[in-house]
């Protein structure tokens, strides 16, 4: 890879071989930045353990943007944007999201036990919550210009009125469940990426791998159709997410 390519940097980043003293107190740093917000509060958030990845991601954004779809209540996007911040470039990073908390799978359970969760509420009021002020919260004390567009990311003018002119680094969507949801996000950012941006996908492995079509299947998706052309080159794999 060329060593100026965001995806290069990132690998350097993640594979490097730092002394056990400075990797305990990264690795424990991580952990607080992806759990708790700036008052120590809990995050509603369910991808703790993949922060180090996205701090990574952040911090190889160079000349162009980081671009999340799905941002939600910006739970990764903290770590994201953190990472960022180090680099010293301001106005980075976009999150796309409707901003309602909505409750498929397990966005309840991310919300229960936050400072944003009202007991005295039914759960179908609460999936009417809006997560632009929780977004704006757990963000902009780590990285103070982060933008949210309440947009839907998958009407294609929608995004291109935000990103025209612009230049993708790091795209990541937390939107897409299967492949066809898959393939319809990275045709909406595909005219902004550069030859090795970086494409994070949170919810790779949504669909059993084992017992679900090709057809619906994510993983056999990029590993079947693009990576196996060329088109994406896998970085590496944790939990439930997947850097390209």
């Amino acid at each position: 890879l060329d060593p100026s390519w965001p995806g290069a940097k990132w690998l350097q980043m993640v594979h490097g071989t730092p002394d056990r003293a400075w990797k305990s107190f990264f690795d424990a740093s991580m952990l607080q930045l992806g759990s708790l917000d700036r008052e120590g509060k809990q995050l509603a958030t369910m991808s703790t353990y993949a922060c180090c990845f996205n701090y990574a991601a952040g911090a190889s954004v160079t000349d162009g943007l980081l671009v999340e779809f799905g941002t939600w209540a910006g739970g990764s996007m903290r770590c994201f944007a953190a990472g960022i911040q180090q680099t010293g470039h301001p106005n980075r990073a976009i999150g796309f999201d409707a901003f309602k908390a909505g409750f498929i799978g397990s966005n309840a359970a991310k919300l229960r036990g936050t400072r944003w969760w009202d007991p005295k509420k039914t759960d179908y009021e609460m999936k009417e919550l809006d997560l632009l002020p929780i977004f704006n919260w757990n963000v902009q004390d780590v990285y103070p210009t982060v933008r949210a567009q309440r947009v839907n990311f998958r009407e294609h003018r929608e995004v291109d009125s935000k990103l025209s002119g612009t230049t993708v680094d790091v795209f990541i969507t937390d939107a897409a469940k299967s492949a066809a949801p898959l393939a319809q996000d990275i045709g909406a950012v595909a005219p902004y990426l550069r030859p090795g941006s970086i494409l994070v996908f949170a919810d790779f492995f949504f669909t059993n791998t084992v017992d679900s079509p090709p057809a619906v299947n994510q993983v056999l998706f990029v590993f079947g159709q693009l990576v196996s052309s060329g088109m994406l080159r896998l970085l590496g794999l944790t939990g439930s997410y997947g850097y390209f």
